[in-house]
């Protein structure tokens, strides 16, 4: 059973590293350290250490060799683990006069086992997946890969404890096979373990990590291992587009936006993270510079993006009315509305960059702007991006509209495409 912030058990094994130039081996345990943040560690339990002759000179000025202990020694840059991989650590001073010393890796994740076999199957678990949509198993299907995740037993006690002291923990669990049953490379496994974390960061609107990767053989034996995962965010519910109701409509959302990253995953890893990262700063201004940044990138991924002409402002604009979004200040938006009176904004996207340079240049045009406006200036771009984003991956369901006040479980609304087509 997990829980939170507690260290997880990756592997107890005999471990090689160099000290002192001399090749050594000792038992160590290698560890994910949850607190205060997750990161691997190998905890080497009894350093080796070995006297070596000083010289000193007497006082009859003859020099005389002693053996003594050096009071510190410089740690290994690489670790050979029992497996036979090689991993690079972050080199410690080791204190001699201790029996004990942690070495933590230099590359999260790292491939910790890699028999150069076919793998048949992947094992992960989940760091920090948050949102009641994920309080069931779920399948979700991208030809020809299948994805099962499902929360761990205790989840819910886990989720009080995390609700009431943050940090991290292990609540979900998955594997990855083909529907084929055709074996796995461990290239399309590295790809698809990175586009799922991204597509899951998304639902959720925050940062959970895919740890402690097995890949296994028809037998179930072990032939890969990945330890660690990227960057995980502290637990915390944050508002996004997704809600409880959205289960059913997961699956087959999973499968466009797969067929879309694996073509430009490169845009798609720094547009899904300036996301996440948007939705979680407390600062107005950095999100709404972070959420302009998206807005362009999305705009270049478009044909509006690479046919209209003008300021940045008006490009946006023209890319959302040309994916069925009102480019409009929606009524949601009050202050927004009234800044944008006082200066003459034309719409939503002149509004934000507007806003957007204020903030990064000396010529402040809006003024004096209300904390409130900067708020809604926030909500309103990473509205942009999450409805542009679910159009995109041919999203067709309800979602819950971050510019209302207060969002609640089941109030959700048609994306904004449908609605226009229904009216």
């Amino acid at each position: 059973m997990y829980e939170p912030n507690q260290d997880i058990l990756l592997a107890e094994m005999v471990v090689e590293f160099v000290i002192d130039g001399r090749c050594v081996s000792a038992p160590a345990r290698i560890l994910e350290r949850l607190s205060p943040h997750p990161q691997v560690v190998i905890e080497v339990t009894d350093v080796p250490r070995q006297p070596q002759p000083i010289s000193r000179s007497t006082p009859d000025r003859q020099t005389s060799t002693i053996s003594t202990f050096p009071p510190t020694s410089k740690g290994p840059s690489e670790v050979r683990l029992g497996s036979g991989v090689r991993i690079g650590v972050v080199a410690n001073d080791w204190v001699f006069n201790q029996t004990d010393a942690t070495l933590h890796l230099q590359l999260n994740p790292c491939v910790a086992l890699d028999l150069r076999n076919p793998i048949f199957k992947l094992h992960f678990s989940l760091l920090n997946l948050t949102g009641d949509v994920f309080d069931w198993p779920i399948k979700l299907e991208a030809p020809p890969w299948l994805v099962n995740i499902a929360p761990v037993p205790n989840k819910s006690k886990i989720e009080r404890e995390l609700r009431r002291a943050s940090g991290y923990s292990v609540m979900h669990a998955g594997t990855i096979e083909r529907m084929d049953g055709e074996d796995i490379s461990e290239q399309n496994a590295e790809a698809l373990l990175a586009g799922l974390e991204r597509f899951l960061s998304f639902v959720c609107g925050s940062s959970c990590g895919l740890t402690n990767v097995t890949g296994v053989g028809k037998t179930d034996n072990a032939i890969w291992k990945r330890w660690g995962s990227h960057h995980v965010s502290p637990w915390q519910r944050r508002r996004s587009w997704s809600d409880i109701t959205i289960r059913n409509n997961l699956p087959d959302m999973f499968a466009a936006y797969w067929e879309k990253y694996q073509r430009r995953q490169q845009h798609f890893d720094r547009v899904l993270g300036w996301y996440v990262h948007s939705n979680e700063i407390e600062a107005l201004d950095l999100s709404i510079i972070l959420n302009q940044t998206v807005l362009e990138m999305l705009t270049s991924l478009t044909s509006s993006g690479n046919d209209a002409g003008g300021p940045m402002g008006h490009r946006i604009a023209a890319m959302l009315k040309e994916q069925g979004i009102d480019p409009q200040i929606p009524a949601y938006c009050s202050e927004l509305i009234a800044l944008a009176k006082r200066c003459g904004f034309r719409h939503g996207p002149h509004t934000l960059v507007e806003i957007r340079n204020s903030t990064v240049h000396s010529n402040n045009k809006p003024g004096q702007t209300a904390i409130e406006a900067f708020h809604e200036a926030k909500h309103l771009g990473l509205w942009y991006i999450e409805l542009l984003l679910l159009k995109m991956f041919e999203y067709t369901g309800e979602y819950a509209s971050r510019l209302a006040n207060v969002q609640r479980a089941g109030a959700t609304e048609l994306v904004r495409w449908l609605n226009d087509e229904q009216s």
